[in-house]
């Protein structure tokens, strides 16, 4: 069974397989120029479903792409995500809450389409999740 096609399926699907009330949170961002054709305008979606973390990138296949291993270790259970794009960037930056209250953030490089040009394909395009929470 191929573990990365599984996780994303979980992240995305909208059926749970856990018996609690699973988590699920969603925000989309637009990436991209609208004047530069090397960089036209992307919308990335990221979700959180079943304590995974995934985003969408529509001109890649597959377009849903795991993040979750990214997270510090024993982060804990996921309940919100936000996305952000710098103006006429080349990232987009992916915020996530858990349920303690601690914040975590990665950047992701999208422009040059990741795996192509020299931007690692999805997810070594992104850094790992930084605990953004003073301790």
């Amino acid at each position: 069974m191929d573990t990365a096609a599984t996780a994303i399926n979980l992240a995305t699907d909208p059926r749970s397989e856990k018996e609690e009330q699973p988590t699920r949170a969603i925000d989309s961002a637009f990436q991209g120029d609208p004047e530069d054709p090397k960089k036209p305008p992307t919308k990335f979606v990221g979700v959180i479903r079943d304590d995974r973390v995934a985003i969408r990138d529509p001109r890649t296949m597959p377009q849903w792409h795991d993040l979750t291993e990214l997270l510090p270790r024993d982060f804990g259970r996921l309940v919100d995500i936000t996305l952000a794009a710098p103006d006429e960037g080349d990232t987009v930056h992916i915020t996530v809450l858990n349920e303690r209250g601690k914040v975590a953030q990665s950047r992701c490089t999208v422009f040059p389409t990741p795996g192509t040009k020299g931007t690692p394909e999805w997810p070594d395009n992104c850094t790992d999740f930084i605990d953004l929470t003073r301790k």
